[in-house]
């Protein structure tokens, strides 16, 4: 059994206090973000460790987190501000299992429940009090497998990201006010030719998923 509870705080940084850029313009009045954290869960290991466990539970609140809104949509002006009162509530379950001393596999699961409860931009789509954080998935993952034999390693990870609040601050039409998520999957092979060198061939999103980050 484990749990954790935690006070912390973060000042804003110089670009996010004293920009001058119209497209992210800094703002001195901006508060510190603050947050409290607490979490609990419960870790197992099973078949003589070869298989571990855990669960955990979370729940965060967050206090002043900067964001950025548009102030100017014809000249898509952006300041940086203050969102106001936030929280972060969900479960993660992670399974780790090494079947093999040759092969290990791993997989975990993120359900994140979050909403902005108290938001000094009451008028903005995505940032008004009652939608869930901004681009926070409410369901996220990742999957993967280890195998070394020899000076051979091989590895194949995989990451899901659910849909999840996003936007273009009106750079588009129609304007967008989600994300879709995506899912990518990477590999990678190393040969250890000597002491000293090892060859390492990497390929990363195999499927050639089309996604957008910010």
């Amino acid at each position: 059994l484990k749990a954790s509870a935690g006070l912390g705080i973060k000042e804003p940084t110089l670009l996010q206090s004293f920009s001058l850029s119209p497209y992210y313009r800094g703002n001195p009045n901006l508060a510190p973000e603050r947050a409290r954290t607490m979490e609990a869960g419960v870790e197992q290991r099973l078949a003589h460790d070869r298989v571990k466990i855990e669960v955990m539970w979370f729940d965060n609140q967050f206090k002043n987190l900067i964001s950025t809104r548009t102030t100017n949509p014809a000249t898509f002006e952006v300041e940086y501000f203050n969102i106001g009162l936030s929280r972060a509530r969900g479960a993660e379950i992670a399974i780790d299992v090494a079947p093999d001393k040759a092969l290990r596999g791993r997989a975990g699961y993120t359900f994140l429940s979050s909403e902005i409860v108290d938001s000094t931009s009451p008028y903005s789509v995505v940032l008004q009090a009652g939608q869930p954080l901004f681009r926070r998935p409410r369901h996220s993952g990742f999957i993967g497998a280890t195998w070394s034999w020899n000076r051979v390693t091989a590895d194949v990870n995989g990451v899901i990201i659910g849909s999840f609040v996003d936007s273009d601050f009106s750079s588009l039409s129609p304007a967008l006010l989600t994300n879709a998520g995506y899912a990518t999957w990477d590999a990678r092979v190393a040969v250890k030719v000597s002491r000293q060198l090892t060859g390492t061939l990497s390929i990363d999103n195999m499927t050639n998923a089309d996604y957008m980050e910010p």
